[in-house]
């Protein structure tokens, strides 16, 4: 009974951000990019200091050096209502991690080693038989239950987060209500994107394996 909660609340999790981010693809009418919305938040949150670095793959999880903040490619020159989103959260959590025990990089590797213990999960559900792996099944429950305890235990954070990333959004004065209206429904959706990882897991894998192997472009953005 217990497997089917934590799949189901996954599954509706899933369903959540999929139904949320499929707004947010329109673009900005300021046309503004995810690093300059990072900007201006990291400079209204008091880490003007800090610059702000493109990468792509499994950089993203390396400790990032001293006033240094890693953004992934995809937002930081990204130009929907959805990479608005997205790197105001990033920006908040990275600020709100400078006054926590746990770093901002440490907390991003801890979520790649909990990405690979679900899809570890499905592997073994996968091979699962009597003959061959047979305790695959048990070894995929407890996986996803880690996984579910661990974005449940996030949860109360992750709704703090959406919520001061919209308030600075707001106060911004840079987006219109339409489009604020837009970006509140999809940071209420991203609160639960943890939730979302049981399934979410081997996909986002597969996209950090593919843009690692990419060769990074020259990025013109500077840092203030």
């Amino acid at each position: 009974m217990l497997s089917y909660t934590v799949l189901l609340t996954a599954f509706f999790a899933l369903i959540t951000q999929i139904r949320l981010r499929g707004r947010g693809r329109a673009p900005s009418r300021r046309i503004l990019s995810g690093f300059e919305v990072a900007r201006l938040f990291l400079d209204r949150e008091g880490a003007g200091h800090v610059s702000i670095e493109p990468v792509s793959g499994f950089k993203l999880f390396r400790r990032a050096p001293l006033k240094q903040f890693f953004l992934e490619r995809a937002l930081y020159e990204g130009r929907t209502l959805l990479d608005h989103a997205r790197a105001a959260r990033e920006s908040v959590a990275m600020t709100r991690a400078q006054h926590m025990i746990f770093s901002f990089d440490f907390s991003r590797r801890l979520w790649l080693w909990l990405k690979v213990l679900a899809l570890l999960g499905w592997l073994a559900s996968l091979l699962s038989h009597p003959g061959f792996l047979p305790a695959g099944e048990k070894f995929a429950l407890g996986a996803f239950f880690v996984l579910f305890l661990a974005a449940l235990f996030e949860l109360p954070l992750e709704w703090e987060t959406s919520q001061r990333a919209y308030g600075l959004l707001k106060e911004s004065g840079y987006f219109e209500i339409d489009e604020l209206v837009q970006m509140r429904r999809i940071l209420k959706g991203l609160r639960f994107e943890k939730l979302a990882l049981i399934f979410k897991a081997p996909f986002d894998l597969a996209g950090i394996l593919i843009h690692g192997f990419q060769r990074p472009e020259s990025v013109h953005h500077r840092t203030s």
